[in-house]
């Protein structure tokens, strides 16, 4: 059974907050998608030769042509904010 615990531990590892009423849901959700690979674990598939694409196209590719996009300046004026001629983010990973 998953348990809240495991789910929480998840949803921490990946900067996520749930309420408890969340976390029992997905809890509840995480374990049906387990059975449901115990269940498909059960099919004979011997004899049924695997499926590696869907269609039958291979190696579609375009040319590799280098094109001129947009300028710089064009590009920086569009941004909420610049600094040192980049566009400035907000910092994502916690030092």
């Amino acid at each position: 059974m998953v348990t809240k615990e495991e789910v929480k531990k998840i949803a921490t590892l990946a900067k996520l907050k749930y309420s408890d009423k969340e976390l029992e849901k997905f809890s509840n959700q995480f374990q049906k998608i387990i059975n449901y690979f115990d269940t498909l674990a059960k099919v004979d598939t011997k004899g049924v030769k695997p499926t590696y694409q869907s269609n039958d196209l291979y190696n579609i590719f375009r040319d590799d042509i280098p094109i001129v996009s947009q300028e710089r300046e064009a590009l920086l004026k569009n941004a909420p904010t610049v600094k040192n001629n980049l566009i400035q983010v907000p910092a994502i990973i916690e030092e």
